[in-house]
């Protein structure tokens, strides 16, 4: 809520996913929650929040949506492969990177860390092509389902876009001998 401290914002959340749930059997169902980019005052930004509600609402199960673009804009560098392997060290040790479930793949338009909310097409934004490869075919990624969510401003957006995310994991199965 606006206004609310850090704390009481995390609690609301996690005291409103278990209302929302309250009497459903969600059986297999995983709830994911999503890494935020911060703009405002918003919650979900660090990886510590989504540790906190998962922590608060054990009873859900809840995983984890890793955004790319959000992630870059909150702070989290993947343009090299230390950032890389620092923020997905992160996601593991708040999350446990095996509850990473699906992955927002996208550029940003925005710069690092301006916590603003802009995604962006594959390989032309912030982020860049190469990161963006490196986080396609990483191995402590590689269980998530990876989700295209970039603009579709032209006819053809979705197909270049598409054809990008398959180029970084077909390159990625020819190393490996696949």
């Amino acid at each position: 809520a606006k206004g609310s401290c850090e704390e009481d914002a995390l609690r609301v959340c996690a005291e409103s996913l278990k209302i929302a749930c309250d009497g459903l059997d969600l059986g297999d169902f995983r709830i994911l929650l999503e890494n935020t980019a911060g703009q405002g005052e918003c919650i979900g930004h660090r990886f510590e929040h989504l540790r906190e509600i998962i922590s608060a609402c054990p009873e859900l199960n809840l995983g984890v949506c890793f955004d790319t673009a959000h992630a870059f804009t909150a702070g989290y560098d993947l343009r090299e492969e230390d950032g890389l392997t620092a923020t997905i060290d992160a996601l593991e040790r708040n999350v446990g990177a095996e509850n990473v479930r699906a992955i927002h793949f996208n550029d940003s338009k925005a710069d690092y860390n301006s916590r603003v909310d802009r995604h962006w097409h594959i390989g032309e934004g912030r982020i860049g092509g190469e990161a963006l490869r490196r986080i396609a075919r990483h191995p402590r990624l590689a269980h998530a389902a990876f989700l295209l969510e970039t603009p579709q401003d032209e006819t053809g957006d979705d197909a270049r876009n598409l054809d990008a995310l398959r180029s970084f994991v077909q390159d990625g199965a020819r190393d490996r001998g696949l």
